[in-house]
Order: C-alpha cells, then structure tokens, then sequence
C-alpha cells in the first residue's frame, strides 16, 4: 500500500507535467516518471490515474499542437486538483 508520501509526490509531479503542458512545453521524461509514480500509488480506477494514462495516450499527437497540449494539460490539472479534495465521509447524523 503507497503512504501518503508517495501519492502526494505523485501528484506533485503529475501537476508539473499539466503546468508545462499548459504552458507548451511538454516534458517526455517527466511524463513518464508521472507515469511511474502514479501507476505505483494510485488504483486503476482512480480518476487521477485515469485522466493520465488519457493525457499520456494523446502525448503523442497534442506535443505537435500547441492549443490541444494546452487544452490537454487543463484536464490534467483539474484532474490533480480534484485529487486533492478529502474523501467523502459518512455521517450518520446527515445521512442517517
């Protein structure tokens, strides 16, 4: 199980690969160590894996277009960002 460590520095670098890509500016080996790190510390379902392996698979072709490795990197960012909000909780006194 990856501690909390390795998922914040997972995130880390994955929010660096958005900010480049955001800024065109695209990164081949921090992508792949986001890659890396990601795949290590988070599920296969989990929606930050998810939008990655997305932003990786259209690396390729969005490198040689600007607008669309911006666009791309939008994505990804907000995929970070909502990797950072808390886990829902169950409350018994809301939801009974």
């Amino acid at each position: 199980m990856p501690t909390t460590d390795h998922r914040i520095a997972a995130m880390q670098i994955t929010l660096g690969v958005a900010m480049r890509a955001k800024l065109a500016t695209p990164d081949v080996n921090s992508l792949r160590l986001a890659v890396i790190a990601v795949n290590k510390s988070f599920g296969v379902e989990d929606p930050l894996r998810v939008a990655l392996t997305d932003f990786a698979d259209r690396f390729p072709c969005a490198k040689r277009d600007p607008s669309a490795l911006q666009q791309a990197g939008d994505v990804l960012f907000d995929a970070v960002r909502r990797a950072t909000w808390p886990a829902p909780v169950s409350r018994a006194d809301i939801e009974g």
